[in-house]
């Protein structure tokens, strides 16, 4: 260690040249209840899509969203297209809780990592007499492994409900449970207890590294436009709408191939066997769409985006202004 880094001044002047402290426990917790609005806001306006989907990624390939919308309407009437509503109304705002976490505090970490780094750089200069160095934007990879270890952490909570979503979706209307424990009570009976991890190796490919792709992505957004709009002309819900949207399809676009896998292994025609593993529900899919990858692993993305889109863009909005209030408050 050099003589000037443990020098008493140095030490003081690089101590006031850092803007920012990192609050861990204020802030998470204003990022988990800021997340937990954001789920609770979108769910239940995408869910019709997403029933919708899960039958079409269980279906042959000649199957259409439009007949398997209609089929449901005509089988449960408007109600069934939000059937599996009850598990994701109770899962989606502690997933985004625990997603929204790990983004602010890759966010804080960047940010404070971003403001060592000028410290340092400001109290060399005002040394050698020259001026500071303009602030650099933090770095996004903290950003991204704090996604990604959200995506992580909220597997473990969404794998379980969504095993039981998925039957529930793909089931009739009399064997569609009331609610969340009485379809749980059902699957689990059919399936038992042990299969609860069911396509859990598929949820965490789904949801580990698109999550941080999807938080990076948003960030890097959110600054590209920044950069273009400095007078701050746009209204201040574009950035978290827009950036939410392209966020959403960036992240899918990595994610969707272990999505449409992972309803395959949760899939009721599992119920009565041991569900494949990843690679062979992946094999499945091959051999169904006569060996052409993106047929097999895209399937239904336009209707996946149709509802991520709108759906990620809304959260983050409600994110961003719940956040916002609780910061407000929270004094």
């Amino acid at each position: 260690m050099s003589e000037r880094a443990t020098s008493i001044p140095y030490a003081r002047a690089r101590r006031a040249a850092r803007p920012y402290r990192m609050t861990i426990s204020r802030d998470v917790c204003i990022d988990a209840g800021a997340g937990w609005v954001a789920g609770a806001a979108s769910i239940f306006a995408s869910q019709p899509l997403d029933t919708v989907l899960t039958r079409l990624q269980q279906a042959p390939p000649a199957a259409r969203p439009a007949s398997l919308a209609l089929q449901l309407r005509r089988d449960g009437g408007l109600r069934a297209l939000w059937r599996g509503a009850s598990p994701l109304a109770w899962v989606v705002p502690v997933q985004n809780a625990l997603l929204f976490a790990g983004y602010g505090m890759g966010e804080r970490f960047a940010a404070y990592a971003s403001a060592e780094r000028h410290a340092d750089a400001a109290t060399a200069a005002r040394a050698g007499g020259a001026a500071a160095p303009a602030t650099a934007a933090p770095p996004l990879a903290p950003i991204f492994v704090g996604g990604c270890a959200g995506g992580v952490l909220q597997c473990f909570v969404v794998s379980p409900v969504e095993l039981v979503k998925v039957h529930l979706q793909s089931s009739s209307p009399k064997e569609a449970g009331a609610g969340l424990l009485a379809g749980a009570s059902k699957v689990y009976a059919t399936i038992g207890v042990p299969a609860i991890w069911r396509g859990l190796s598929a949820t965490l490919l789904r949801d580990g590294l698109p999550h941080g792709v999807w938080f990076a992505s948003y960030e890097w957004g959110k600054r590209e436009l920044a950069a273009r709009d400095p007078d701050r002309v746009l209204p201040t819900a574009a950035a978290p709408l827009s950036c939410g949207a392209f966020a959403a399809t960036v992240a899918w676009a990595v994610g969707y191939p272990a999505d449409i896998v992972k309803t395959r292994i949760q899939s009721p025609a599992h119920a009565g066997r041991d569900a494949p593993s990843v690679l062979a529900a992946a094999r499945e899919l091959l051999a169904e769409s006569g060996g052409r990858p993106f047929a097999a692993f895209y399937r239904g993305f336009g209707l996946k985006l149709a509802r991520a889109v709108p759906m990620n863009a809304l959260s983050f909005f409600a994110y961003e202004r719940a956040k916002a209030a609780l910061e407000g408050a929270w004094v």
